[in-house]
């Protein structure tokens, strides 16, 4: 026979439950990775946009569309833009980082990107640059 939980002990183990499981939740929520259409793509559309879309500047420049996932995968005229799994390695990292001075410094003007905005470009490309 089991034993049988009293109003309160049930109540008591019903929250314990919900609370770990929101905290699972929210650890979940955490260790996600960026993805590219909800957190990737607005940073580039907001600060490389005028620039790297057909007809821009940088697009004309180089051939470097980021415009799309298409295009920021497809690289330019100088090779790949993202390297999948190796944020270091990706040149779309280091020209957001001002402190590589082998590298343009983009986007050009004098304003860096917002340090949370390459670090979500960072972790989406270590998280394999998936079409998400």
């Amino acid at each position: 026979m089991r034993p049988r939980l009293t109003r309160t002990q049930a109540a008591m183990l019903a929250g314990a439950t919900f609370a770990m499981l929101g905290a699972g939740a929210a650890r979940a929520a955490e260790t996600t990775p960026p993805g590219f259409h909800n957190d990737v793509l607005p940073i580039l559309q907001q600060h490389c946009g005028q620039c790297h879309t057909p007809g821009g500047v940088g697009y004309q420049a180089i051939n470097l569309d980021l415009s799309d996932y298409h295009g920021v995968m497809s690289g330019s005229r100088q090779g790949q833009a993202v390297i999948p799994r190796q944020p270091e390695m990706s040149p779309l990292v280091k020209v957001l980082n001002f402190g590589q001075d082998k590298y343009p410094h983009m986007p050009p003007t004098a304003h860096e990107l917002d340090k949370r905005d390459a670090s979500t470009i960072s972790a989406w490309i270590a998280a394999g640059a998936k079409d998400n």
